[in-house]
C-alpha cells in the first residue's frame, strides 16, 4: 500500500505518443511478437524519460523498471533480460530491469552491487581528449583522471596537521585553525589521465586548468610549470 499512496505520476508527452506509433509501424519492441503494446511501450518510454530528464535525485537511488511480460519487453517469452533494443535506451542511466518484484523490494545483493558499479560509473571523472585526435571522429578519445600526483604546492608553506602542539606566543603571533589550513598544506595533489585512444597526457591543475601534451613541458595559466618525462610528472617552479 505504501506504494500506491507515495507512488508519483509519470506523464506522457505528445513526442512519446508519436515515437510509440513511429515503434508499433516498425515493429519494435515491444512490438515485435504482437501489436496490441501500446500502453507498455507508453509505460516504458515514459519511465525512462522521467527518470532520466527531469528527476535524477530519485533514479540515482533505485529506480527498476519491473514487469513479468517477458513477451513485450524481451527478445523471447520466459527471458529474464531486456530486449537489445530497448536495453539500448538504458545503457548510459542506471535503471534496471526486473521480472519480479519481490526480488526487486528485496534489493538483492546482486542488484545492489549492479547499482553501485553503476553509479561508480557515473561518478568518473572524464573529459573528452584535447588534442582534437583522430579518437573523436568514433568517440574514443575518452580521458579518464583516475591517477594523482603529488607535487609541492608553495616553497614557502607548510604541511597543516590538526593534532600537532601549537606553543602560546602570545595572541599576537598566534593564528586561527583557519588562518593555519589557508597558509598549510604544501604539497598538492593534481589529477592526470590519458587519452584511450591517442594517450596524450591530461594534467588538471591545482587552479583546475586542465592541459594535454604529448611529451612536451605544460606551462599553466596560474604560473606553474610542469615537466613530463618517462619518469613521471613534476612541477618544475613553485609559486
Amino acid at each position: 500500500m505504501n506504494i500506491l499512496t507515495q507512488s508519483i505520476d509519470i506523464p506522457i508527452t505528445e513526442d512519446q505518443k508519436i515515437m510509440v506509433v513511429d515503434w508499433a509501424i516498425e515493429k519494435k519492441p515491444p512490438f515485435h511478437h504482437k501489436d496490441n503494446s501500446v500502453a507498455d511501450a507508453l509505460i516504458f518510454l515514459s519511465t525512462v524519460d522521467f527518470f532520466y530528464n527531469d528527476f535524477e535525485e530519485f533514479y540515482i537511488d533505485n529506480t527498476i523498471f519491473i514487469s513479468n511480460n517477458t513477451s513485450d519487453f524481451s527478445k523471447t517469452a520466459g527471458d529474464t533480460k531486456l530486449h537489445p533494443e530497448l536495453q539500448k535506451m538504458l545503457n548510459d542511466k542506471p535503471i534496471l530491469f526486473e521480472r519480479n518484484l519481490a526480488t526487486a523490494l528485496d534489493a538483492s545483493d546482486e542488484i545492489i552491487v549492479r547499482y553501485n558499479g553503476y553509479l561508480d560509473y557515473l561518478r568518473r571523472d572524464v573529459i573528452s581528449c584535447m588534442m582534437s585526435c583522430k579518437g573523436t571522429e568514433y568517440f574514443a578519445a575518452e580521458v579518464l583522471f583516475n591517477e594523482k600526483v603529488l607535487i609541492e604546492k608553495d616553497e614557502d608553506s607548510f604541511d597543516f596537521n590538526p593534532n600537532q602542539y601549537r606553543l602560546n606566543f602570545g595572541n599576537k603571533f598566534d593564528l586561527s585553525e583557519a588562518e593555519l589550513v589557508a597558509s598549510g598544506n604544501r604539497y598538492k595533489f593534481i589529477d592526470v589521465g590519458f587519452c584511450n585512444f591517442c594517450y596524450a597526457t591530461h594534467i588538471r591543475c591545482i587552479c583546475e586548468e586542465v592541459h594535454a601534451s604529448y611529451g612536451s613541458d605544460i606551462e599553466c595559466g596560474c604560473g606553474r610549470e610542469f615537466t613530463l618525462s618517462d619518469d613521471g610528472i613534476r612541477l618544475s617552479n613553485t609559486l
